[in-house]
């Protein structure tokens, strides 16, 4: 460009008319070169945005068919949802069959979710880097625009310039030709030609001094005009990566969260009778911006009442109470009667339900029949639970009885039997079966060795205004000052009698060859 102005310049000295028109012809290529560069930049930009209208079009259409595979799922599911009825031979097949069909739809979701939420994280990524592409690119445009508009107004003022530029030439070289019309007439007059010739001179220096600083601003605009080609280049580039990251963006699909199966109602709690279920946001879960399930993921009702609490002290712990021993209340199964007991949580597993204790003598246990059949004391110290409770709770299953005593010197010992329950009548028949386990106690007196003649089991219970023990002539609850499934009065079990550690007497405290025992606990517990 700066080789045209010269050339321009110099025609114009040699020849004004012609000049003109070149350097016309110069100026509009050179305005219509950069008109054709700033179209180039809008028409790049209107195309990125018509792409982006585009991606959000495509973005819906995938919606759309996210919704009809969720349908077309969501029959699936209901489908193998529907019970078919077959007879008893083919149950177990079709439970196979919906086993596979379950664990089928449940891999392929896995899967789906699995590739879904790795799809979700590429893109959201590639995404961003779009956002901030398409940002740089948009501060680039509207800063080419700002310096488009600068060069624009450069142009301008170079035009006037060398319009003004060229009237200066033009005065010059009329001046020339007035010079050269006069110069023999001053040819007389040596001393004012010489000034005359000094003062032209100045003015051709003032001249090229001007053509300096049209050319370094040439020089400038060229180097403004290969800028926004760099940039213009850039920005291609910058469509071209926008384009992948729109490619990449047609794929994302969003997954609304849908509800899995209630599971099972948990079995009633033992303190608030109430039970529960939950269901879980995951078939499938919400993926990719999808909205959550809808409704509560627990619910809670009422037990029947009768299904509060526990038949047992056993019951009570399968049903969630504390593994610590105390007092607890449990649901009689017949009668659905509310009992205070003592449950031993810990012995031996936890589980056992105390009927009879007895540690410091503060109870009488020398009794009537009523008082022995409907209970007595305090669950907090000595205790009886009551014939009538014991045979309605041990009426309904397996359970095994245990017995633990101290001896007056301090020795401990236990025997745990099997089969411990109370026949039906008014007479509370002992049942009782062999030997579990045993520590610390003499054997040979456990009450499964003891002989027809000793043994409680098979006997009634008795009490001294109740008297159906196997003796004739007397009654062993009066002889020994309490109640027992007496034999015939020869029994060497006695745990009922009267408190008298470390005393050897008939009528004190006895079981498995011990007299006067300090401590005593009789508990039951069921057994699966």
């Amino acid at each position: 460009m700066f080789v045209v102005y010269v050339l321009g310049l110099g025609c114009l000295l040699a020849n004004f008319g012609q000049c003109e028109i070149t350097w016309e012809n110069s100026y509009n290529r050179l305005s219509f070169r950069l008109d054709d560069n700033v179209f180039d930049i809008k028409s790049k930009q209107n195309s990125m945005m018509k792409q982006f209208q585009d991606l959000m079009s495509m973005m819906t259409a995938t919606n759309q068919k996210l919704a009809s595979f969720e349908k077309r799922l969501s029959e699936l599911a209901d489908c193998s949802a529907k019970p078919v009825t077959f007879d008893d031979k083919s149950f177990h097949i079709e439970t196979y069959v919906k086993e596979v069909i379950e664990a089928e739809v449940g891999r392929l979701t896995h899967l789906l979710r699995r590739g879904l939420e790795q799809e979700k994280a590429a893109t959201m990524t590639r995404f961003e880097s779009f956002r901030k592409n398409q940002e740089q690119s948009l501060s680039r445009i509207v800063d080419l625009d700002t310096r488009l508009n600068e060069t624009q107004v450069n142009v301008s003022n170079l035009e006037h310039e060398v319009i003004d530029t060229v009237n200066y030439t033009s005065i010059l070289f009329g001046s020339v030709k007035m010079l050269e019309n006069t110069q023999f007439a001053m040819i007389g007059n040596e001393d004012k030609t010489r000034a005359l010739v000094s003062v032209i001179e100045e003015e051709v220096k003032y001249a090229q001094r001007g053509t300096n600083t049209l050319q370094s601003q040439v020089q400038t605009l060229v180097g403004i005009q290969s800028d926004l080609q760099s940039k213009t280049k850039a920005i291609e580039e910058k469509v071209d990566t926008t384009r992948d990251d729109i490619s990449l963006l047609q794929r994302i699909v969003s997954v609304d969260g849908q509800w899995g199966t209630w599971t099972a109602w948990s079995l009633c709690t033992w303190s608030h009778c109430t039970q529960t279920r939950t269901r879980a946001c995951n078939n499938p879960q919400p993926l990719l911006f999808g909205r959550d399930c809808p409704g509560l993921t627990t619910q809670t009702q009422e037990c029947n009442k009768s299904s509060c609490g526990g038949k047992d002290c056993t019951e009570l712990l399968r049903r969630g109470a504390p593994k610590l021993s105390g007092v607890y209340t449990i649901i009689t199964p017949v009668t659905h009667t509310k009992v205070q007991v003592f449950c031993d949580m810990q012995t031996d597993g936890g589980g056992w339900t105390v009927f009879q204790k007895r540690f410091n003598g503060s109870e009488d246990f020398y009794r009537n029949f009523s008082d022995y059949e409907a209970g007595f004391g305090s669950v907090y110290a000595e205790y009886w639970l009551g014939l009538k409770y014991i045979h309605e709770i041990t009426s309904r299953g397996s359970y095994q009885l245990r017995v633990d005593i101290v001896s007056s010197s301090g020795s401990k010992g236990y025997d745990v039997y099997e089969g411990f329950s109370l026949q039906p009548g008014t007479n509370y028949t002992l049942n009782l079966g062999s030997g579990v386990r045993s520590n610390g106690l003499h054997t040979n007196y456990a009450i499964h060795r003891l002989s027809p003649w000793f043994s409680p089991v098979g006997n009634a219970f008795s009490t001294h205004d109740h008297d159906v023990d196997r003796a004739r002539l007397a009654s062993c609850a009066a002889i020994y000052k309490g109640g027992w499934w007496y034999n015939d009065c020869k029994g060497k079990i006695n745990p009922n009698g009267l408190y008298l550690p470390g005393q050897n007497d008939d009528m004190s405290m006895r079981y498995g060859g011990d007299y006067g025992i300090a401590d005593i606990t009789m508990m039951f517990k069921s057994i699966p």
